[in-house]
């Protein structure tokens, strides 16, 4: 049913709540997962993103160039690690992306791009202001995806 399954993440465990349900529809339809992670030099909430700068130390405004460079090399090997934990798990084929710019466009468009047609992507559950401000990358996803079935996964579940 499923051939090529898109599994979005940000480094946060709510994120990784998403894992175990891209990996058994794997195990069960022979699919091969594609991992993007994001990278959205506008995004200085991300959990990453602050452990890079808290590691590197102090950075002035010239080198937040550098800290997204870091941001995409620590991204890149956090891919690399969930990827080899597909495999050991059975997941054949699993191949990683880190893209710069907006989660909004890039998701639904490496779902394309990727020839997706799951893409499971856990929410961080915001409601209220929260989500009135920041929006949410799931539902955006959900409504700007037409070539995949989007399977949404609240960590609390």
């Amino acid at each position: 049913m499923y051939q090529r399954i898109l599994l979005p993440l940000d480094s946060s465990v709510r994120a990784e709540a998403a894992i175990p349900h891209a990996q058994a529809a794997a195990l069960a339809y022979g699919a091969s997962i594609h991992l993007l992670q994001v990278v959205d030099p506008a995004d200085l909430s991300s959990p990453l993103l602050r452990h890079t700068i808290e590691r590197i130390g102090n950075l002035q405004e010239p080198d937040r160039s550098a800290a997204l460079e870091a941001w995409a090399s620590a991204s890149q090997d956090y891919l690399t690690d969930v990827a080899d934990k597909l495999r050991a798990a059975g997941v054949s084929e699993v191949s990683t992306q880190v893209a710069e710019g907006n989660p909004y466009t890039l998701i639904p468009q490496a779902a394309a791009d990727q020839g997706c047609d799951l893409v499971v992507i856990a929410t961080h559950g915001r409601s209220g202001l929260g989500r009135a401000l920041l929006g949410s990358v799931a539902d955006h996803v959900v409504r700007n995806t037409p070539t995949a079935t989007v399977l949404i996964v609240h960590p609390d579940e």
